[in-house]
């Protein structure tokens, strides 16, 4: 909490400059994502093994220093004007500049590199099948039932939480992979909050489902007949997905 409160508080600094939520306050955090982010970091530190005698905490300079860059860093990079563009096919086809391949491929390479280290340390270890294992639980878990979903926005801090507990090996470069990670899950949470991976829809759904006052209007509307007499009785069947650009003739007539 301590180091949200940091980050929440340098990416806002005015000399910066640098793009956040600005109705997004540490009471807001308190009020609506504590509870979560509290259970977030359980599920880190078991599946992080950052319990085990070998990995000896996260108070040494191997672990902290990556974690202070993580929570920096992808605030840092929003000034990039060539990273200003989302993770879509059409973005991809259409809007991607040469230097943002270029970007990708470099990251790409040392992701490659660190997954590489860790599937045969893994492998010399004899828990190559555990881990793998692993892996598939949190991953059926955490986003498969959600993954299909034309809602489903991966946020950074999501990402970031759900790959850095699976740095958990004892080496050094798995110890500062996981550090970065859990950098960038706290400046995801203190720069924009715990946004639901399902966006809109997730919010919608509450808002419907809870009765609330302010849907009043939206909900009588559905109950009202319909053309050929029938009622509308569940609001919550109605809500109208994501209709994403096509990206084969790089067409955006479709987006909302």
């Amino acid at each position: 909490i301590f180091l949200l409160y940091i980050t929440h508080g340098f990416v806002r600094l005015e000399s910066l400059d640098w793009e956040h939520d600005r109705s997004y306050g540490m009471r807001e955090f308190f009020l609506y994502d504590l509870h979560q982010s509290m259970l977030d970091t359980i599920v880190f530190f078991v599946i992080g093994r950052l319990y085990l005698e070998e990995r000896r905490g996260i108070d040494q300079l191997v672990y902290i220093l990556p974690m202070l860059v993580g929570m920096i860093y992808p605030s840092w990079t929003s000034t990039w004007g060539f990273l200003r563009h989302s993770v879509s096919m059409y973005e991809i086809v259409c809007m991607w500049p040469t230097a943002l391949f270029e970007y990708v491929v470099g990251v790409a390479a040392l992701d490659i590199w660190i997954i590489y280290k860790h599937v045969r340390h893994a492998h010399q270890d004899g828990v190559l099948l555990c881990k793998l294992a692993e892996l598939l639980v949190c991953l059926s878990l955490f986003m498969a039932p959600m993954a299909s979903d034309p809602s489903f926005h991966l946020h950074h801090w999501y990402a970031a939480w759900l790959l850095g507990m699976h740095a958990n090996q004892k080496y050094w470069w798995s110890k500062m992979s996981q550090g970065f990670l859990w950098g960038m899950y706290i400046n995801g949470i203190a720069v924009w909050g715990r946004d639901p991976i399902l966006g809109c829809k997730y919010s919608y759904y509450m808002s419907v489902t809870n009765l609330c006052n302010y849907m009043q209007c939206y909900i009588d509307f559905f109950k009202e007949d319909d053309d050929d007499g029938s009622a509308s009785d569940d609001p919550t069947s109605v809500y109208k997905p994501f209709v994403e650009p096509d990206w084969h003739n790089c067409d955006a007539s479709s987006a909302p």
